[in-house]
Order: structure tokens, then C-alpha cells, then sequence
């Protein structure tokens, strides 16, 4: 796993939470550091929390095929995706709103298994 973190305190906490990992994104490029430790094959998933350009540069950072979620917007909306950036096969979207009703949701299934 590969974690990318802004605040120098952040990087500790990531290593500490399994990330094999840490690119501090304040004094390194994300995107040429991944493409490093991938050996310019790219990641198969981003789970995003910022958006704005960091959302751009982490499709930069993808495998083809590969999958992103943004599941924040701390530095602004999910930009469009640039036709040029054409390899991400798909992005998906949470909502909170979505998954409020899931554990009920999954028990009536459940139930009539029993």
C-alpha cells in the first residue's frame, strides 16, 4: 500500500497504519514517486480524500484499468477527467446517503437464509 500525507506528523501515523509506503506530497512528487515504486506500472486503486488536483495527479498514478474512489473533497470538487487521461476504467462515487439503510439492507437476505 501506498499512502500520501501533507503534514510531516501524518507520515509516522501512515506507516503505523500498514502503508508500505509514505510519500510526503508536500516535499516530493507523488506521481514520479509512484511510478518509481511501481516500476511505471501504476496502482490498481486510489481512494482519494482531497480532490481538486490531487484527484488529477492520482489518475496520473493509475494502472490501466484501474479503479479510483474519491471519498472527499478537501481541496475542492472532482474535476472532470481529461480525455487524455483515457485509462481509468472506472471511478466510482460513495454517498453517504447510500449506505445509512445497508445494514438492514443485508439482513433480510440474510434472514431468509436461516
Amino acid at each position: 500500500m501506498i499512502a500520501t500525507c501533507g503534514p510531516e506528523e501524518k507520515v509516522q501515523v501512515c506507516r503505523e497504519h500498514g502503508a508500505d509506503h509514505v510519500i510526503h506530497y508536500r516535499t516530493e512528487n507523488f506521481l514520479n514517486r509512484v511510478r518509481q515504486i511501481t516500476a511505471n506500472e501504476g496502482v490498481d486503486a486510489v481512494y482519494d480524500p482531497v480532490g481538486g488536483d490531487t484527484f488529477i495527479q492520482s489518475l496520473r498514478c493509475m494502472a490501466p484499468e484501474g479503479r479510483i474512489v474519491p471519498i472527499g473533497f478537501a481541496s475542492g470538487a472532482v474535476p472532470q477527467i481529461p480525455a487524455t487521461i483515457a485509462k481509468v476504467l472506472a471511478m466510482f462515487v460513495p454517498q453517504v446517503l447510500t449506505h445509512l439503510d445497508l445494514q438492514s439492507r443485508l439482513q433480510r437476505p440474510a434472514g431468509q437464509l436461516v
